[in-house]
């Protein structure tokens, strides 16, 4: 797993994993045989157990290909596996799969909880209904103080947004339910580091600017 960062927890018997991947520009990477073009997060199912503590923060992620979950896989295969997370502030664009997630991908059947804010994720593609922005498997325990809130999720192809229904207070193409969540345009608008600023000037203002 991860074409770029592979994170492999095994067997950690409640001794809790602290990664940190910040601040970084992952792209046109490969993981064509397994998950995440990028970042791949994943456990085993026959060792479960397994506790771990992952912030991926302001991290660029594009170009990236992927049997599934092209931009970020988290793969919480263990029953008895919890993964706490913050996944804020990333733009992942342009990555790929055939399979399910091309921007970001939640599968498994574990314990997550945390905090998904902040990101925008357009111009993903994955397979037919497998989220072509993001997916959040419903097979997953999302414990009752995991959130997924302030997202943009635009421009995807086959699907801005499946799954479990936990994302609130987002922009999300075609709508999405939960609280607060709309689906109008984001105006995105060129600047030094790319294409995907929100527009806040005299003569256009990003409805995604302020809000949330």
């Amino acid at each position: 797993i991860g074409g770029a960062v592979g994170i492999y927890p095994f067997y950690t018997q409640g001794q809790i994993v602290n990664v940190a991947i910040s601040d970084n520009l992952i792209v046109g990477n490969r993981s064509f045989s397994g998950r995440g073009g990028a970042i791949g997060l994943g456990s085993q199912a026959a060792y479960t157990y397994n506790v771990l503590k992952m912030q991926v923060v302001g991290n660029i992620i594009g170009a990236n290909r992927a049997l599934s979950g092209a931009g970020i896989s988290i793969s919480v295969a263990g029953a008895g596996d919890n993964f706490d997370l913050l996944i804020d502030n990333n733009l992942l664009f342009d990555n790929s799969t055939l399979g399910e997630g091309g921007g970001l991908l939640f599968t498994g059947s574990g314990h997550v909880t945390g905090q998904v804010s902040g990101n925008t994720v357009t111009q993903n593609s994955a397979g037919f209904d497998g989220g072509g922005g993001i997916r959040f498997s419903p097979s997953l325990t999302y414990e009752s103080a995991f959130t997924a809130a302030n997202l943009i999720s635009w421009a995807n192809l086959n699907g801005n947004l499946s799954g479990a229904p936990v994302t609130t207070y987002s922009d999300v193409e075609g709508g999405a339910p939960g609280a607060g969540n709309i689906s109008v345009s984001p105006s995105f608008a060129s600047g030094p580091m790319g294409s995907f600023y929100l527009a806040q000037d005299a003569n256009s203002m990003s409805p995604a600017v302020d809000t949330g």
